[in-house]
């Protein structure tokens, strides 16, 4: 917490800071720490003075304290130094990190996430670059620069087949905006085997015939197989070729792993085994705040796997109870026994004006509307997903128990017996924010598909490091004369486990080289950061105690000049135009490196040809139509700060490269 009160140390410290002493600003904001270790603001104070002499990673040390005692007032400023200095350090994975708090605090803005992704694409880190480029757009859609950007990248990067049905839709585009895909049925096994020699990885859903022989076959491409609860436990899983395949993808349920397990002898130990539950796209359901009601729904389709037998009964029980509660059935009848069963145990439990089929629903959203409980007996996770649909608009879901249920979902809401079925209807909480929220962050489909999509950044940087370190070998055998530097050297920062993901705070240790830029790179100039102050801030900052540093003239205090910073320098351009020419440079490097056929090893990857280029100097030739000098002069117009203002009145616009003093 920030003290009421502050010492003469400090305020000596803020006084030798706007004269620009900040040796001595920084020896009184020491001494002030040492008696009030808490002072987040002097902790923040102390940080900006290291950074404006240039020790930015004691800068950041500093930084992190102030966040551990600050108030939420504060948060903010803090929040957003650290962010700077973070990407000034080139830890771009610590900066994205903080873009939850600081969207929190309403000073999230596409500038600073542009230039994270340029710092990510600086360090070769090109899926976590994509996912900056395109929060950005989220953000602020109409950067028409972002999107040639984003297109580039993509087409050098990994190439994805995708082969199913309806079980990799929601993957296959989440992955074709951030790699080249391609999405085929498995008509036939030699269409199949066509698509894979282009592939560099093959998503490939189900058990059937046309799996089995292609997981047989020579390997051209790197293989994920996805298999649904009938796979696992009614598939022929043994007769895959388990040694072709590098991950297996699982339902969530323990027991489906168990069973895989007990099907495939030293299945984990021979394919890495990821395993992704039920989920939901809430963004496009509203939520209805209504209040408890009679009308209860339940998602199809109609057959053994939902357990149609037990909801009858349950429905029995609370007609008993009370006879005003209505059933509705989404979904068609997949077995006509079944159908025939079901109906005449509706027949003959008196419920013929209670149970009502409604079929299959083209618009599930408005179906559900006038519904206020959504329930499902299925015997395993099947069902969850219209649960889950009508948990996102606010319906209590109500949930049969099935082996595993306690793994994937809340135990308050599930039931074992016709009696607590009854319980969970009639009494208890009905609360439709609450289950609206519990759909949102418990079962969040952008979450998975994220964690689905690292699969295939793992791959991918896996397979270049391979190719990386083979034409790295390839280079050491060639005489000492012919040997380029920078190949040898940008192998350093390649040596890395993994692409970082995003939102996880690994430091950076001592043994890890720094980020390697581009030859012709010029470093960024060391300056302070003014936070952004707008009165539609939910926490305003407070404006700093004196005026920030201007890193293109003299420092000045109320309009009077008290010394140059820094020497002479040319005005720098505004944050956002500079990103673009950097990121645009770096892209058009990319375009440079040729295709590299699947299967076979590249003599250096893209990245390696931008290493020692005079960037300012490339010809623009190879450089997509759409990416055209002509178009790209309009685009950098458009991207430009002011044009950006414009279009974002709800986002806080900032200065970039000034840290404040505060008091």
């Amino acid at each position: 917490m920030a003290l009421e009160s502050k010492t003469e140390l400090y305020d000596k410290g803020v006084e030798l800071g706007e004269a620009g002493k900040y040796e001595e600003a920084l020896e009184s904001f020491k001494g002030h720490l040492k008696l009030f270790g808490k002072d987040s603001q002097a902790w923040n104070d102390c940080g900006a003075v290291l950074y404006c002499l240039g020790r930015v990673d004691e800068a950041i040390e500093h930084f992190e304290k102030a966040t551990e005692h600050s108030s939420e007032s504060e948060g903010g400023e803090i929040y957003w130094n650290l962010c700077e200095a973070y990407i000034d350090a080139g830890r771009g994975t610590l900066a994205a990190g903080l873009f939850d708090k600081m969207e929190h605090f309403e000073i999230l803005s596409p500038d600073v996430i542009n230039r994270v992704a340029n710092c990510f694409l600086q360090q070769e880190y090109f899926g976590s670059a994509v996912e900056m480029l395109l929060r950005s757009l989220e953000m602020i859609p109409n950067q028409e620069i972002l999107r040639p950007m984003v297109d580039i990248i993509r087409s050098k990067r990994a190439k994805v087949a995708f082969f199913g049905g309806s079980e990799i839709e929601g993957i296959s585009a989440f992955a074709d905006k951030r790699f080249i895909t391609e999405v085929c049925q498995k008509d036939s096994l030699e269409e199949v085997r066509k698509v894979m020699e282009w592939a560099d990885m093959a998503w490939i859903a189900g058990c059937d015939e046309v799996v089995r022989e292609v997981c047989s076959m020579p390997k051209v491409c790197e293989i994920i197989v996805q298999l649904g609860i009938d796979d696992v436990y009614n598939g022929p899983v043994e007769e895959i070729n388990w040694a072709n395949v590098d991950t297996l993808v699982l339902p969530a349920s323990r027991f489906v792993a168990e069973a895989i397990s007990d099907r495939v002898e030293n299945i984990a130990d021979r394919v890495k085994i990821v395993q992704a539950g039920p989920c939901v796209d809430t963004s496009n359901i509203h939520i209805d705040k209504k209040g408890r009601g009679k009308r209860i729904a339940s998602v199809g389709p109609i057959n053994l796997r939902s357990n149609p037998m037990q909801l009858l009964q349950c429905m029995q029980k609370l007609h008993y109870i009370d006879s005003d509660y209505r059933l509705y059935i989404a979904g068609e009848f997949e077995d006509k026994s079944v159908e025939h069963y079901v109906k005449d145990m509706v027949e003959q439990l008196d419920l013929s004006s209670v149970v009502f089929f409604d079929g299959a629903q083209d618009n599930l959203d408005g179906w559900l509307r006038d519904k206020h409980y959504v329930v499902s007996t299925s015997i395993d996770e099947s069902g969850l997903w219209g649960v889950l649909e009508g948990a996102g608009r606010g319906l209590k879901p109500v949930v049969g128990r099935f082996a595993g249920a306690e793994d994937i979902f809340d135990g308050q809401f599930l039931f074992s017996i016709a009696e607590d079925f009854c319980e969970q209807i009639v009494g208890g909480d009905f609360q439709p924010d609450s289950y609206r929220k519990m759909a949102e962050q418990g079962y969040s489909y952008s979450d998975q598909m994220k964690e689905l999509c690292e699969i295939l950044n793992r791959i991918e940087k896996d397979t270049a490091l391979y190719r990386k370190q083979r034409s790295h070998t390839e280079q050491l055998r060639r005489p000492l004369e012919q040997q380029n530097q920078l190949d040898i050297i940008d192998l350093v920062p390649q040596m890395q486990e993994s692409e970082p993901v995003i939102g996880q705070p690994i430091m950076p240790t001592p043994t890890e080289p720094m980020p390697i830029m581009p030859a012709q790179m010029e470093p960024m100039p060391i300056t302070p950061i003014i936070p952004a102050v707008s009165d539609g801030l939910a926490n305003p900052i407070n404006m700093p105690a004196f005026s920030p540093i201007e890193p293109d003239d003299s420092v000045t205090i109320n309009g009077q000049s008290i010394g140059d910073f820094g020497g002479e320098q040319a005005k720098p351009k505004g944050a956002i135009e500079r990103m673009a020419e950097e990121v645009m440079r770096s892209c058009r490097a990319i375009t440079e490196q040729p295709d590299v056929p699947a299967g076979e090893p590249a003599g250096s990857n893209w990245s390696e040809q931008a290493e020692g280029t005079d960037l300012s100097q490339m010809g623009h030739g190879s450089v997509d139509a759409s990416v055209e000098q002509d178009v790209l002069s309009k685009m950098a117009a458009e991207f430009s700060s002011t044009g950006i203002e414009a279009e974002a009145d709800s986002v806080n616009q900032m200065e970039t490269h000034q840290i404040p003093f505060t008091s």
